[in-house]
């Protein structure tokens, strides 16, 4: 019996090795484009959050004002209206809702940079001053909105998703996605505080740039994604019937009730947020939640308050940059330090329990 050579092309191990190494390939080639979009995502978000603040404190000078309502109106639409966002997710297919979130996320800041280069040149009329600042605080709020419908979609959904296709651990996944976010966050400040200590305007026109070119990126860098994982694809709607329910509505003889006018659908809508609110409060964990949401108002953190007042003390971008970085870093390295201590604890009390129990007959 002749034998077949390992690298012969009708050899079934060597078919078997070379689908292995394109299945492997490709994988790569769906977490890179995922990785990118992340990353791109990520810091455009983190450069224009703070590189708004010292823009805003650049333009009004000697005043929190304008930094604290910007910040205000920000935190509070994403507070009121993550819900919606969350609920929207829900029911909208997942490809129309990462791009269309990619969309709302750089066209606003791309909008902002450009009425903040007007405020920057025009301070003597009070109605373009105010006009300007009202649509800059307004497309702050839809970019904040987005990234959150962004966050939620990619990394509450899409990375499950992706993980059980391409059969890798998911913490892993989520350990990198988490890995970016952390480093745009620290080095995505002190990029825009180097360029902002050159010039205000130079910077905001950096933003712009990086905004108007990475949403290409962003977009067909996901699209890609979509397309090599089918399982991305089927995902159903909350509203869509599936065939059980259409076999019911066929058998038994069902009374349509007439549709509800709007002000009815008003009034759900209050009942249904304020149940929400409910939930939340009549929850277990409410008043652990609550306390630490009350430690925002007793201690300082590198908000745009504290930002815009170290900015008028004196302080340049570059310093409160790297202030805000060290801090991110020593903290990390505590909760890493108090992570191992911890587990060295868990395993010092096992092995003396061991030893102290011990057996009957030592």
């Amino acid at each position: 019996m002749d034998l077949i050579p390992l690298s012969s092309p009708n050899c079934p191990a060597n078919d078997i090795y070379v689908s292995q190494t394109r299945s492997t390939k490709s994988s790569k080639l769906v977490l890179y484009r995922l990785y990118l979009s992340h990353t791109l995502s990520t810091w455009n978000s983190r450069t224009f959050e703070f590189g708004a603040v010292i823009f805003l404190a650049t333009i009004f000078p000697g005043t929190l004002f304008y930094a604290s309502c910007y910040a205000l109106f920000r935190s509070l639409a994403a507070a009121l209206l993550s819900s919606c966002i969350g609920s929207l997710v829900d029911r909208t297919p997942r490809l129309i809702t990462v791009r269309q979130s990619i969309v709302w996320q750089r066209v606003p800041v791309a909008v902002s940079c450009l009425l903040l280069l007007v405020l920057l040149q025009q301070k003597e009329s009070k109605l373009i001053v105010f006009s300007c600042f009202a649509a800059s605080v307004g497309l702050a709020c839809v970019e904040k909105l987005a990234f959150v419908a962004n966050t939620v979609s990619i990394e509450r959904d899409w990375i499950i998703v992706i993980s059980d296709s391409l059969e890798m651990e998911r913490q892993e996944l989520n350990s990198t996605m988490r890995r970016i976010d952390l480093v745009c966050k620290l080095v995505a400040p002190i990029s825009i505080s180097l360029v902002d200590g050159y010039s205000t305007s130079i910077a905001i026109w950096v933003v712009f740039g990086q905004n108007a070119l990475s949403v290409t990126l962003e977009y067909f860098a996901i699209v890609q994604v979509f397309s090599a994982v089918p399982e991305l694809g089927k995902h159903q709607t909350p509203n869509a019937p599936t065939s059980s329910s259409i076999e019911d509505t066929v058998e038994d003889t069902v009374v349509e009730e007439p549709a509800p006018t709007p002000p009815t659908k008003r009034f759900a809508y209050i009942l249904e947020s304020l149940q929400l609110w409910r939930d939340y409060i009549s929850n277990p964990a409410f008043l652990a939640s609550f306390s630490l949401s009350l430690l925002y108002l007793t201690v300082l953190s590198f908000g745009s308050q504290m930002t815009t007042y170290l900015l008028t003390l004196g302080f340049t971008s570059i310093h409160i940059s790297i202030s805000v970085s060290s801090i991110c870093v020593f903290c990390g390295v505590c909760e890493a330090k108090e992570r191992t201590s911890s587990s060295y604890v868990e395993v010092f009390e096992a092995r003396w329990e061991d030893e102290v129990s011990g057996s009957p007959d030592d």
